[in-house]
């Protein structure tokens, strides 16, 4: 690495830091405005998917696409919650594991197993989910701020209550914090060659549909 790059990459980590103080500094100054800054306004529509015994809500304008759960690429230097990359005709997105993301118990990828593929805030990424259930109509007026144990799911934007169900809407865009999407662009960036194959040698896999 020269002194330009080693320059620029000083400079693009302390940028990140600057945005995770500022991003700190929301949350402490208006949390519940900043939970529902990203939600779309009126009644919207979600994409109700299922995590273990939860559910939880994806506005459907950040859903891009819904894929079966397919080999994953391993990428290196990324948080534990991205399990790794995929590639759909020819975009690359890091997969985020839903399961170890929220807390839950790892569970082997089944037949039901999908990856939702989103974009949110100018990020891509997957959501690997146990099963995708539907798409249902909110209404912004509906929606709650979270509490308890969920007001520190701080990707969690806000509560609904659908057929005596509850629902968590999801701010994708908070899945990982900023050093982490950092992290994850980087890794992507550097390995386009590797991620865009989209199938990684058996020898670094492990798992698959069930």
């Amino acid at each position: 690495m020269n002194d330009d790059q080693a320059a620029e990459r000083r400079l693009v980590t302390r940028l990140e830091e600057l945005e995770g103080e500022l991003l700190t500094l929301r949350r402490e100054f208006s949390e519940e405005h900043r939970r529902q800054a990203r939600l779309p306004e009126g009644d919207f529509q979600i994409l109700r998917v299922a995590v273990c015994d939860d559910l939880f809500g994806i506005p459907i304008d950040s859903v891009r696409e819904i894929v079966r759960y397919a080999m994953l690429t391993r990428v290196t230097d990324v948080p534990s919650v991205v399990a790794g990359a995929v590639n759909v005709r020819g975009d690359v997105y890091a997969v985020i594991e839903a399961r170890k993301r929220f807390g839950y118990p790892p569970l082997r990828p089944g037949y039901r197993t999908c990856i939702v593929l989103t974009e949110s805030n100018g990020r891509t990424a997957g959501l690997v989910v146990d099963r995708v259930l539907d798409v249902v109509s909110v209404s912004r007026d509906a929606l709650s701020e979270p509490t308890g144990a969920l007001a520190s799911a701080h990707c969690v934007a806000a509560i609904s209550t659908i057929d005596d169900e509850m629902v968590q809407v999801l701010d994708l865009a908070l899945m990982l914090d900023v050093r982490e999407w950092g992290a994850v662009t980087r890794a992507l960036s550097e390995r386009p060659e590797h991620a865009a194959e989209g199938f990684p040698p058996d020898s670094d896999w492990d798992g698959g549909a069930g």
